[in-house]
């Protein structure tokens, strides 16, 4: 029988090329090929995501120390790329979805963290400082702002410890030297608000 095996082992490697080159063979190179595939594609796509995510919570981490006492409106966390690969996540490491249904939930509660202190605010607008409830609703807001303010330190934690693995699953490497430039956050938000500050006294000044 192994005499038998060994006569025929040459011809094997003909018979398994033709079944690769076949319809078989396409199916087979696809079950191999496609989750790898979805893996880098899931992986590109929340990766544009958490980048993303990382550089605007840097950004309000440097600009909150100018005014601590309030959440920016326009303040938005992107979840897009999580709702773009939906179709693709299960081809994740489980550690590393993990870790990422753990970032998208801080994510949205940053998010909700904005609704929550545009409605408390306006409460507060609506009613006078000798009305009873005022300060129930001026403690909400503080507390709001408190737990912003949290969650942005360890969301941009939680950011930098993914952003390496992401990198990995979409077949990126990461560069063997680090730029010689680091990106001065402090000096992009002081140049932000003196630009906005302008464009204010702007519009001011062409009031009738």
């Amino acid at each position: 029988m192994q005499d038998y095996l060994t006569a025929l082992l040459p011809g094997l490697g003909t018979v398994a090329l033709a079944i690769l080159s076949g319809a078989g063979g396409s199916a087979i190179l696809e079950l191999w090929w496609k989750p790898r595939r979805d893996r880098r594609k899931a992986a590109g796509l929340l990766l544009a995501d958490v980048l993303l995510n990382t550089d605007l919570l840097l950004l309000q981490a440097h600009a909150r120390f100018k005014n601590p006492r309030s959440i920016p409106a326009d303040f938005q966390m992107s979840v897009m790329g999580w709702d773009s690969a939906a179709q693709v996540l299960s081809e994740l490491d489980p550690e590393l979805l993990k870790s990422l249904v753990l970032l998208y939930n801080r994510y949205r509660y940053l998010n909700r963290c904005v609704e929550l202190y545009a409605e408390a605010l306006r409460e507060q607008d609506a009613m006078p400082k000798t009305d009873p409830r005022y300060p129930r609703v001026q403690r909400h807001l503080e507390i709001t702002i408190d737990v912003f303010n949290t969650a942005i330190d360890n969301t941009i934690d939680d950011g930098k410890k993914i952003l390496p693995r992401l990198l990995a699953g979409a077949g990126i490497k990461e560069p063997k030297t680090k730029p010689t430039e680091v990106r001065n956050y402090q000096d992009l938000v002081d140049k932000l608000i003196a630009e906005r500050e302008g464009r204010l006294r702007g519009l001011a000044g062409g009031k009738d």
